[in-house]
């Protein structure tokens, strides 16, 4: 649960008072003539590599540095929990 101080609520309630204008905004625009795109510039594409694997030689020399290991991986804290 998010806990907001009667400041940072006002302040925050402006701001999506003002997302929300802008959202309406957009509303009014006529697109019916406007092609779905996933890019701005027609014709452009994104241009991935292909995934490649490969063996890292100094693997135990990289994880000698990590804080904790387990079963050969860097053992990381726990971040999020479950209810």
């Amino acid at each position: 649960m998010l806990d907001f101080t009667e400041d940072e609520l006002l302040k925050f309630t402006e701001k999506f008072r003002q997302v929300l204008q802008y959202v309406n905004k957009l509303s009014t625009l006529d697109t019916k003539d406007v092609k779905p795109t996933s890019h701005a510039i027609e014709g452009v594409r994104a241009l991935l590599r292909e995934d490649n694997t490969s063996l890292f030689e100094n693997a135990a020399g990289l994880l000698k540095n990590a804080p904790a290991l387990k079963n050969g991986l860097v053992e990381v804290p726990k971040v999020i929990e479950e209810d």
